[in-house]
Parts: structure tokens; sequence; C-alpha cells
């Protein structure tokens, strides 16, 4: 099955992207989603942390670091 091979790289991109979309909303403002100061910060940390999450499991998952060993 050609999803199940690709499950891990799709859920990698999605993390990466959500982060992307974060960091975006956060350094232009939007009037639809507004971040005030104090918390403007913290949710640039956290995008750019889902961001680099993304990444390393997306590169974890190509080098096949992410298969069973043994009885789960």
């Amino acid at each position: 099955m050609r999803l199940l091979k690709n499950f891990p790289f799709l859920v990698a991109f999605y993390i990466a992207a959500v982060g992307l979309v974060l960091i975006f909303l956060t350094v232009i403002q939007t009037p639809y989603i507004e971040f005030k100061e104090p918390n403007k910060y913290f949710v640039t940390v956290s995008s750019f942390i889902l961001f680099i999450l993304g990444v390393v499991y997306g590169y974890l998952a190509l080098r096949g670091k992410l298969e069973p060993k043994g009885h789960s």
C-alpha cells in the first residue's frame, strides 16, 4: 500500500507546514487572527519548534529509523 509507505512523510509535511503557517501568521498580522504582545513570542517559538520537529521526523522517516524493532 502506497499510502502506508508514505504516511510518515505526510505527517512530517503537515507538522512542518503548520509550524510555517503559524510563523507566517505571527509575522504578518491579519485581521482574522491577531496575536497580542506576550503571546506573540510564545506562538512564534512554539511554531518554530513544530517546524523543526517536522523536519526531524521527516529526516528520521527518510533514513528508516522509525521502523519498529521487535514485538510491539
